[in-house]
Order: C-alpha cells, then sequence, then structure tokens
C-alpha cells in the first residue's frame, strides 16, 4: 500500500481482511486514514460507502457510538439519490437532463419501411 497508495482495491482487500480478523484499531485507522485523504474516493461513490459502512461497523464493536453515528449519518447522505440529485448545480441540470426521449419514439422511424 505504501507504493500503489491511490489503489482503492488494495485498502478494499486489506480492510476486508482486518474485519474478518476483527481487527477493529486497525480498520478504523485505515478507513479513517483513507476517507481523509484519498481523491479517488470522491470519483468513486460505491467504494466510499463501502469503507463507510466498514468503518461504522468498527466504531460498533469497539464501542464508539458518537463516531458511529457520524460516519452512519454521512453514510445515509451520500447513498440518498435525492440529496445526490440536489448536489447537481442548476447549470449542470439544464446541460445534462435527467429526463431522456423514450426509446420507442427514437427507434420507431428507423423500423417502419
Amino acid at each position: 500500500m505504501v507504493q500503489f497508495p491511490g489503489h482503492l482495491y488494495l485498502v478494499d482487500g486489506l480492510s476486508s481482511s482486518l474485519v474478518m480478523t476483527e481487527d477493529w484499531a486497525e480498520v478504523q485507522e485505515l478507513l479513517e486514514t483513507t476517507l481523509e485523504q484519498s481523491q479517488r474516493l470522491e470519483g468513486n461513490p460505491p467504494m466510499q460507502l463501502l469503507f463507510l459502512d466498514r468503518l461504522a461497523v468498527a466504531y460498533q464493536r469497539l464501542k464508539n457510538t458518537v463516531k458511529k453515528l457520524q460516519i452512519l449519518r454521512k453514510f445515509h447522505q451520500k447513498n440518498d439519490p435525492l440529496t445526490a440529485a440536489q448536489l447537481h448545480s442548476l447549470e449542470e441540470q439544464l446541460l445534462f437532463p435527467i429526463s431522456l426521449p423514450s426509446l420507442d419514439k427514437a427507434l420507431s422511424p428507423l423500423l417502419l419501411p
């Protein structure tokens, strides 16, 4: 991990192994550091959610209820599609509208002889 700090799959594998061995203090340290320092996580929401979930479990096992609740709030904020949609600016919504034209309407002229 020292040689390849940006490779999230290494963090995923190591944190998974630490969870299986129930080394909760190491899980906490690894995931806190990764979530704070890795810029690549912003572009990878599923991995970010996975790490937040594992960190919440680590806090629960370490009986740190306050930190667990903070992480769970962050997890639910990032996992809520309505919140995610509101984070996009109006300009982005105008440039990239979510509603797409019906596929039937687009293909029907091509299907007619």
